[in-house]
């Protein structure tokens, strides 16, 4: 199946084809279909990356806690140990 598409650019985009035609010597339609190409294997590596699957899941940063945490943790696990 194939597809039409009718686009108007901007000046910024429109310039940025026409820099990219000019260093590879390609088409409008040879240039966008290398655009999509490149867009659709940069999204399926980042669906198998772990760490951007954490950070797009909000679980990264969502903790709440001293900030020296990493340092301290026994003092604190005391703490909260001698609470019971």
């Amino acid at each position: 199946m194939a597809a039409q598409i009718n686009a108007v650019l901007d000046d910024e985009h429109t310039a940025k084809l026409a820099y990219i035609q000019q260093q590879t010597k390609e088409s409008e339609i040879e240039t966008i279909k290398h655009a999509i190409a490149f867009y659709y294997q940069y999204l399926q590596e980042q669906k198998r990356d772990p760490a951007f699957l954490l950070k797009q899941s909000g679980f990264i940063g969502c903790g709440d806690g001293d900030r020296n945490l990493s340092t301290n943790y026994k003092v604190t696990l005391k703490t909260i140990l001698d609470t019971f």
